[in-house]
């Protein structure tokens, strides 16, 4: 089985709302704290019941007991989400009860369309390294469902699809599609210190067409192969995430590790 931490309230900077507990409240039990996964869930301000079914589906918690008696588990795992001005107020005081509930969202209250958002993931991933240890970090968002358990299986045995890894590139794995995102552990610093991302030559037509940090770092690694220091070692798989399709014929049991682009919830 899966042994799930939910893991404190953390704040990091100015960035983050500064409510809730503070990091110093648990130092006893977090500190070098390691886990299999750290699991990242990107979510809006809006989707209680979305991050209700995700907390019910990935991680077996149907209420707020489960994880308080959970501590030190195989997943390490947090919602992270923007606030917008202009949220209805009956919904922002539900979302407000529910971070008091399961004590497993942080808050980026500050944000504008302009952030890059994909940056300020990473460094919010960036932060727990001197409280956490994990072997991988998967980053999804909150219309994706992944099988923990077998994806779990899969970096485990380091084969994946057609790859087998070697030691080195389990450490700097970037697997990901346009919904799942898993990193491997040494992965994060790179992808926030990539020079290109500071180059003034930079193209904007490459800018709108890689719009995002990780797609940009295929281009600038894979692609135009401007460095040959790159330990980062990507793997594109259409076969393992999927989207849905609304029929679960399309989805291959033993294949399928996550499907994105869920929507509704009977689905």
């Amino acid at each position: 089985t899966l042994n799930i931490n939910q893991g404190p309230y953390l704040q990091y900077g100015m960035i983050f709302k500064n409510e809730g507990h503070s990091i110093n409240t648990f130092n006893n039990y977090i500190t070098s704290a390691s886990h299999k996964s750290l699991v990242v869930i990107v979510s809006h301000v809006t989707e209680i019941r979305t991050r209700k079914l995700i907390r019910e589906f990935m991680f077996g918690i149907k209420n707020n007991l489960r994880p308080c008696m959970e501590q030190n588990g195989s997943i390490y795992y947090k919602f992270l989400v923007k606030l917008y001005q202009g949220v209805n107020y009956k919904i922002l005081k539900e979302f407000k009860a529910e971070v008091m509930e399961y004590d497993d969202i942080i808050e980026f209250p500050n944000l504008t369309d302009n952030d890059d958002w994909q940056r300020i993931v990473l460094t919010w991933i960036q932060s727990l390294e001197n409280e956490i240890s994990y072997d991988y970090v998967a980053i999804i968002d909150s219309h994706s469902v992944v099988d923990l358990k077998k994806l779990r299986q899969i970096l485990d045995s380091s084969i994946i699809n057609t790859y087998t890894l070697t030691p080195e590139q389990r450490f700097y794995l970037v697997w990901a599609d346009d919904m799942f995102i898993i990193l491997g552990r040494e992965s994060v610093d790179i992808l926030l210190n990539i020079d290109y991302f500071t180059m003034p030559n930079r193209i904007k037509a490459l800018t709108e067409l890689f719009p995002n940090r990780i797609s940009m770092a295929y281009y600038y690694y894979e692609v135009e192969n401007l460095t040959n220091n790159s330990k980062l070692f990507f793997i594109n798989d259409q076969i393992g995430m999927i989207v849905w399709t609304n029929s679960v014929k399309s989805i291959l049991i033993e294949k399928t590790i996550g499907v994105g682009h869920v929507y509704l919830e009977i689905d």
